[in-house]
């Protein structure tokens, strides 16, 4: 068959009407039109390049890294026990050997928290964990000095009355770092959430708008300006 073409008819004269006189707008009251621009049609679209913006994004990275430290100190204290109760110099240099790796594993996870811990309080944690980290470590070495000098009562009494304290106040400021970090990844998936629903009803309030002109173009006004 042969092309087909639509072509509007004033409803009054029934000459056609050319595109250049046609317009777009509805009936408010009898012969009573709003008209309704191109650009006004234009500005209800939603640009598919727009993406939500989120200031934040906590890496759970970040909360395993925290826990790689915790199981890194358990290292430690194992092994710092273990040579307080070996009398064999070669296998108390493998627990101090396990000692050393497990503390240069947690100055590279210390490292990594450092560049991508962002908030003042997170920065306040790591700042104390610093300062903790060097009171824990320095009982750690004074306990194995002497345990590899055959001082096991010494060692053990350094472990438990000093060692121990520092430990639990390091351990308890690492759950209080792992704590903030979950609460800023609840924060986060929460206002993600929120800025996902009022995107959802602003695109379902534009779709009533194009269905609203949509059926304004059905009514075209099809007289001659």
């Amino acid at each position: 068959g042969n092309p087909v073409r639509r072509q509007y008819i004033d409803s009054v004269t029934g000459d056609p009407v050319e595109d250049d006189d046609q317009v777009k707008g509805y009936e408010v009251d009898e012969d009573r039109y709003v008209l309704v621009e191109d650009d006004e049609i234009d500005a209800l679209r939603i640009e598919s390049s727009q993406t939500l913006a989120i200031d934040r994004f906590v890496d759970k990275s970040k909360i395993e890294q925290i826990k790689d430290i915790m199981n890194n100190l358990n290292v430690v204290a194992r092994a710092s026990r273990n040579i307080a109760m070996m009398d064999d110099p070669q296998q108390q240099q493998q627990e101090k050997l396990r000692i050393d790796e497990a503390r240069a594993r947690n100055s590279e996870l210390y490292n990594k928290l450092q560049a991508t811990v962002n908030t003042d309080a997170g920065r306040q944690l790591l700042e104390k964990l610093s300062q903790q980290r060097a009171s824990y470590n320095a009982t750690i070495d004074k306990a194995v000095d002497l345990g590899l000098v055959g001082q096991s009562a010494m060692t053990i009494d350094v472990l438990l009355r000093e060692n121990r304290p520092l430990q639990a106040a390091y351990l308890a400021t690492l759950q209080e770092l792992t704590d903030l970090q979950k609460k800023a990844a609840q924060d986060t998936a929460r206002e993600v959430q929120s800025m996902a629903q009022s995107t959802t009803a602003l695109m379902a309030l534009v779709a009533g708008l194009a269905a609203v002109v949509g059926a304004v173009i059905a009514w075209l006004i099809t007289r001659t300006l």
